[in-house]
């Protein structure tokens, strides 16, 4: 599933355990809803990662939408079981299990209580259909657009919000020639102190030698220190090209052809872009002119003048369909928490966040796990009380005590 999505149920707003909300706002979310709709979908429509789900389509119940169930569920893969006695449907889908009576408006997720949705379920032909704020209880990908089509997993994406991520960048940050090291940092793995002695360095660039600030291609070597920052001697190191991304301020043409752009770099600020009448621009957009607001990824040339805006000649130019609202992903929520107590056999585990309390993680198969000091992913049993970690949690928790959620990630720090 394509990960870093918007997460959007506009039917109800997530409810917050806190009086300060970590979380994105009504607002928020009903103008992305609006940008994202498909006007020439099918009212009714169901879409699941991306495909349309035949012979299956909403209803309406006064004012609650209503999704078929069984259909939608199992494409997702879960198994459906029917208890006739208890008038009881169970969903499994490990480590999730979701369970509800057909005669009553409370619905169970995992470890949670059972909660409302406003609407009981509803039997038509055979069909057994519940609201689609199900989804929001139980923390999956979905949205319902205000031309009643609803979409699952993958979300519809338009051209202002195809996103084209930024390269994870290696930059020296120190350089220590005594003691034959570098600092880096890692646009992934952070900081990193990097131990160079007999290493021969390769260089891609005009430079040809060791510069702060310069961008690196590195090959780690298994063993990371669990120092801070971890130490590590790297297999290779090449200087390769640095990317510099922002916004166009100004676009102006000149009689020769010349094209002068004010390129608003995020680190170092405004700087004059010098493009020849024969200077290929990398268009990764519909659009094939640059103009205002357009997002670039830029290899700068070497050399830059002195004046302000400093002004240079890029080595190369990239249009991204990137705005810059999008710089920051807003639906990732970070934290840091202590295990409390592991579930094994429902592959959860309850952590007390350091801002939200208690939370329960759901250890779903997509969620990234990694270590602080690089040890590999089965290296030790990490699962056990008093275990620290640091949590990008996905936006929807559930209103359950204490809430669940499903982490986009887990770094092992200790």
């Amino acid at each position: 599933m394509k990960k870093n999505i918007k997460k959007i149920i506009p039917m109800i707003a997530i409810a917050t355990l806190m009086t300060t909300s970590v979380f994105a706002s009504t607002n928020n979310v009903q103008a992305e809803k609006v940008t994202l709709e498909q006007e020439n979908a099918k009212e009714n429509s169901i879409y699941i990662n991306g495909e349309i789900l035949e012979n299956a389509s909403l209803i309406k119940e006064g004012d609650k939408v209503l999704m078929p169930v069984r259909a939608i569920f199992e494409k997702l893969g879960y198994e459906i079981g029917y208890d006739a006695n208890t008038k009881t449907i169970n969903m499994t889908k490990a480590p999730h299990y979701i369970t509800f009576s057909t005669t009553l408006d409370a619905y169970t997720f995992s470890r949670m209580a059972p909660q409302p949705l406003g609407k009981a379920p509803v039997v038509k032909e055979g069909v057994t259909y519940v609201p689609v704020e199900l989804f929001e209880l139980i923390g999956m990908d979905a949205m319902l657009t205000s031309n009643n089509i609803l979409y699952i997993g993958e979300m519809p994406s338009t051209t202002e919000h195809k996103q084209v991520e930024e390269k994870n960048q290696i930059i020296i940050k120190e350089i220590d020639e005594k003691n034959n090291t570098i600092t880096v940092e890692d646009g992934e793995k952070g900081t990193i102190v990097l131990n160079i002695k007999d290493l021969k360095i390769e260089y891609t660039t005009e430079d040809k030698e060791l510069m702060v600030g310069q961008a690196l291609d590195v090959e780690y070597g298994n063993i990371m220190t669990a120092s801070e920052p971890p130490i590590n001697t790297p297999k290779s190191v090449k200087v390769v090209d640095k990317f510099s991304y922002g916004l166009v301020s100004s676009v102006e043409k000149d009689d020769k052809g010349n094209t002068r752009v004010v390129f608003n770099d995020n680190e170092i600020g405004e700087v004059v872009l010098n493009l020849a009448p024969d200077f290929k621009v990398n268009y990764k957009t519909e659009d094939k002119e640059l103009k205002e607001g357009q997002y670039l990824e830029v290899v700068l040339g070497r050399a830059m003048t002195m004046s302000l805006p400093p002004m240079n000649n890029p080595k190369s130019v990239s249009v991204l369909p990137k705005q810059v609202e999008d710089k920051e992903d807003k639906d990732v929520i970070k934290g840091n928490a202590t295990i409390k107590s592991v579930d094994k056999e429902n592959n959860t585990i309850l952590v007390t966040d350091e801002k939200m309390g208690d939370v329960v993680l759901n250890l779903h198969d997509d969620v990234k796990i990694e270590y602080k000091n690089g040890v590999g992913m089965h290296a030790y049993d990490w699962m056990k009380e008093g275990q620290k970690l640091e949590i990008e949690y996905s936006p929807i928790m559930t209103r359950s005590l204490p809430p669940i959620n499903n982490p986009v990630k887990i770094l092992i720090l200790n």
